[in-house]
């Protein structure tokens, strides 16, 4: 039956009852003055019964809310029969708003509303009508479903309740009200007594509860982030708030709270909750403090399987805490809760269902850990330096490499190399399937030159293509690819200090590695000086890596993650469960999805130098969205400036192109990729009108071409694209990034499709109706806009 249907049902009901009972009144009203005291007493006897059966907790406590519920029907229909008739409407009209849609009990109360309304004919309404109207009421206001928040109706009932109360109660014969008025102030008295104590309770254990929860979202958003220190020093705080709330609420003279109506919830609830948390707290701590001992710190190399083996069993327990902890929240969550006290628990849940995503996620890293690092077998890994001032797709050229071999947790570096080592001699390398994707870099593919393997910008394939090469080049087959750049090196060298190469006059320090690598190298050595350097480079930093002890894992983590988070360290491994888990990791360089729009400018050197030293790039993304279509408009601004001096260095730093002939020194000749979701509808070069190369490739348009910039000029490109997102849904921009030297300067703006608001999701910040972002890129970005209207 619709709620329609079921609401003109309850009207017609009631609206019979008032005629019929009015009808009655004026022909026979003298019926209703006799006293029927059994009758009343059996109807008072009916509404305790039935009260007693209402679905309603107002402890939480099933035997005392029976005698609650049945104590508040017997009362009210009491009070009832000796209440003046505004004091029934009142309550009537209570009972028939908030019972809306409570299919039969709606009806209930309609009738109760209409015997009220058409008894008014009536001087003094008999007290016999009076209760039954009072039993009909008292159901209805039991069970009532409007306001639909938390103890509205209670206290939609408790009005209706103190109205009828004490106007029965004003109207009662003198001795009747003696005894009431003495069970009442006893009653009174002993209420306000438990009910003061179990304020005062609540007051202090609010706080801890508070700060308890405020601690545990903290310390597992800090664990998820490796930062154990911070972790530890919160889950601890945790502990102690919470284990001093449990013993709170627990006290003997908490005790009789429970039997009050709505606190006695919120003491139960607030039990429950205290001890559930502490069950997720107390193992998370423990690891954490494993995590943040001295165990798990690599020594020499050498990384303790069998600590990280212990890491595994306080996990499971967390998790298996998890859901009992969450349902203690719900429950919380259920209540009136004061603000702060309601956000804590918000904020904690969340960081609950994260902690259950990210520990699952953990329980299964730390099955293939032990794998990964040669417990059950040897394992080759091929380290992959890149040239980021030599540009490639997937961050620089392939400057030089190293094969790591990894047996029962002890990391060595068995061989360093210079990229060029691995060019055939004779006869290119057999790519097999994977030569199809360098198709675009015909004779210049990595079959032929080993340095450009990272001519694509997905770094799966690059992975997939080493594993491939290196043993056809007389390298040990490998397991899979690590992929570092100088940045990397010089993260590795701020933990374990300075390193010596004998081409170096001086420490290679975390300060200048990075220079020395991509800049000054190419100006104070000659070629095979440098390519030593490199070789010793990679030797030395793998050296004091091995030789030393680390930091915790948390400082190891914390100075890693940007490397990760840039794309300066990807990872590949040939066996699908491990890829799976990098994957999951987020550490792989793979293109992403196209989940909406997507747009990544990619720039690739054509000459031999490392003039990309000098190479800054800027973006403006400038977006009209139509949400109800879900059309999108996009203008890309792309400048890319070559600062790059025509003399006064090295022709290895800034020699001119050799393809498709040598150029003068400061030349900067380019692959210029622009990737993107949208189709192209026309494009410019410094204001004149150009022809891109478009083409698909990873589920996306790939619009090219290849230009050159002399020193000290720039080139500005203008892109007018066009395409479509899924409509009635936020606009979602996803931003890849290439690893450069110097960070992209970007811009982005949002705006509506005709000029409408549009509201920042997230990554951008309203200007005036519009969204926007100013930033600068070092990692890949996601943007959300919604509609304002």
């Amino acid at each position: 039956m619709s709620a329609l249907l079921q609401t003109s049902v309850a009207l017609v009901a009631g609206v019979a009852a008032a005629v019929g009972i009015h009808a009655l009144a004026k022909r026979r009203s003298r019926m209703f003055h006799k006293p029927y005291r059994a009758f009343t007493r059996a109807v008072i006897v009916a509404a305790g019964i039935g009260g007693a059966l209402a679905p309603v907790a107002p402890t939480g406590i099933d035997g005392v809310d029976i005698v609650w519920r049945a104590l508040f029907a017997a009362v009210f229909t009491f009070a009832a029969g000796r209440a003046k008739r505004d004091a029934r409407l009142i309550a009537g009209a209570a009972a028939a708003v908030g019972s809306v849609g409570a299919w039969p009990w709606s009806v209930v109360a309609f009738v109760a509303l209409g015997l009220s309304t058409g008894s008014a004919r009536m001087r003094r309404p008999a007290r016999p009508l009076g209760v039954v109207i009072g039993a009909l009421q008292a159901q209805a206001l039991l069970r009532l479903t409007w306001p639909d928040t938390p103890y509205a109706t209670a206290v939609l009932a408790a009005v209706a309740f103190v109205v009828v109360v004490v106007s029965g109660f004003r109207h009662a014969r003198s001795r009747e009200r003696k005894p009431a008025l003495i069970l009442s102030a006893a009653f009174a008295a002993v209420g306000l007594v438990v009910v003061g104590l179990l304020a005062f309770g609540l007051f202090g254990i609010q706080q801890d509860v508070r700060d308890g929860a405020r601690a545990a979202d903290r310390g597992l958003d800090a664990a998820r982030s490796g930062e154990t220190d911070v972790a530890v020093a919160q889950l601890e705080r945790a502990s102690t708030r919470l284990s001093s709330a449990d013993e709170g609420l627990r006290a003997a003279w908490m005790r009789p709270g429970r039997l009050v109506p709505v606190l006695g919830r919120y003491l139960d609830s607030g039990q429950r909750l205290t001890a559930a948390a502490d069950a997720v707290v107390a193992p998370a701590l423990e690891s954490a403090r494993l995590a943040a001992g001295d165990a798990l710190r690599i020594r020499d190399g050498r990384i303790d399987l069998a600590a990280i083996a212990e890491l595994a069993p306080p996990l499971e327990r967390t998790l298996a805490a998890v859901p009992g902890a969450r349902a203690a929240v719900d429950r919380l969550e259920d209540e009136e809760l004061p603000g702060p006290l309601a956000r804590r628990l918000r904020d904690l849940d969340q960081s609950l269902v994260d902690a259950v995503d990210d520990g699952e996620f953990l329980l299964g890293a730390l099955d293939l850990v032990p794998q990964l690092l040669g417990a059950d077998e040897p394992r080759r890994w091929f380290v992959l330096m890149q040239t980021p001032s030599e540009q490639r797709a997937s961050g620089g050229i392939a400057g030089g490499f190293g094969e790591l071999l990894i047996e029962d947790g002890q990391v060595d570096l068995v061989r360093a190399g210079e990229g060029a080592e691995l060019r055939p001699v004779g006869v290119p390398w057999d790519l097999g399937p994977l030569a199809t994707e360098y198709s675009r870099f015909p004779g210049t593919g990595p079959e032929r030159y080993f340095q450009n393997v990272t001519n694509v910008p997905h770094f799966p394939t690059v992975g997939a293509t080493i594993t491939t090469v290196y043993p056809q080049a007389g390298g040990t087959p490998v397991d899979g690819v690590i992929s570092v750049d100088p940045s990397v090196l010089a993260a590795l060298l701020s933990l374990t200090g300075p390193i010596e190469v004998p081409e170096w006059e001086g420490p290679i320090t975390a300060e200048n590695v990075r220079r020395a690598l991509l800049f000054d190298q190419y100006q104070r050595l000659g070629s095979a000086e440098g390519r030593q350097f490199v070789i010793d480079t990679i030797q030395a930093t793998f050296d004091r890596l091995t030789s030393t002890t680390l930091p915790a894992p948390a400082q190891v983590l914390h100075t890693l993650s940007p490397m990760v988070q840039g794309q300066r360290i990807k990872l590949y491994s040939a066996r699908p469960e491990e890829q799976a888990l990098f994957e999951e990791m987020d550490i792989t360089g793979a293109v992403p999805e196209v989940e909406g729009d997507y747009f990544e400018l990619v720039t690739q050197n054509v000459g031999q130098s490392k003039i990309d030293w000098f190479q800054q790039r800027t973006l403006a993304y400038d977006v009209r969205h139509d949400p109800v279509t879900g059309r999108v408009d996009a203008v890309a601004t792309v400048t890319i400036t070559n600062d790059a001096p025509a003399s006064g260095l090295s022709e290895r730093l800034i020699g001119g192109t050799n393809f498709p002939e040598p150029g003068p020194l400061g030349r900067s000749r380019l692959f210029v990729d622009f990737w993107s979701a949208l189709d192209l509808d026309a494009a410019t070069l410094d204001g004149a009108p150009i022809v891109l190369v478009t083409e698909q490739a990873y589920d996306r348009n790939l619009h090219w071409t290849v230009h050159t910039i002399e020193s000290g000029e720039q080139a500005t490109f203008e892109l007018y694209l066009s395409g479509f997102v899924e409509p009635g849904e936020p606009y979602v921009l996803d931003l890849g990034t290439q690893p450069v030297v110097r960070p992209d300067q970007v811009q982005v703006s949002v705006s509506g499709w005709s000029g409408e608001e549009v509201v920042p999701v997230a990554g951008l910040r309203d200007d005036s109706g519009v969204a926007r972002a100013t930033f600068e890129q070092r990692e890949p970005r996601r943007f959300v806009a919604g509609s304002g209207s």
